[in-house]
């Protein structure tokens, strides 16, 4: 949980004791994914990257952008969302989005 809004900012910063074992058991099944490279377009004011992964049985990826000059409109400069899908029928199981709040989103450059 962000120590500053009391609210989940990112999953794995503030991730609890009870929710290592989970992380852990993930991790052990990496070799068991398909990975692919990460697709991105990057420009010159900023990147997007969609990273994709999957098993027998789930598809998923994550869409997530890098825009460092977004302040300046009063967006946030990181973005993101996620989507989980079953691989037998296609269809989406879970679809994760949480934009950073304002103040939890890295700090620009002076």
């Amino acid at each position: 949980m962000c120590p500053r809004c009391r609210n989940w900012c990112t999953t794995s910063a503030y991730a609890s004791s009870a929710n290592a074992d989970t992380i852990r058991d993930d991790f052990r099944q990496w070799p068991d994914f398909d990975k692919s490279a990460r697709v991105a377009n990057d420009s010159d004011i900023g990147v997007i990257e969609l990273m994709p992964v999957s098993n027998a049985e789930r598809y998923a990826f994550k869409y997530v952008n890098g825009h460092p000059n977004n302040y300046q409109k009063g967006m946030p400069t990181v973005m993101a969302f996620g989507v989980l899908a079953d691989v037998d029928t296609g269809y989406p199981v879970l679809l994760s989005e949480r934009p950073w709040p304002r103040h939890c989103a890295p700090v620009p450059p002076r």
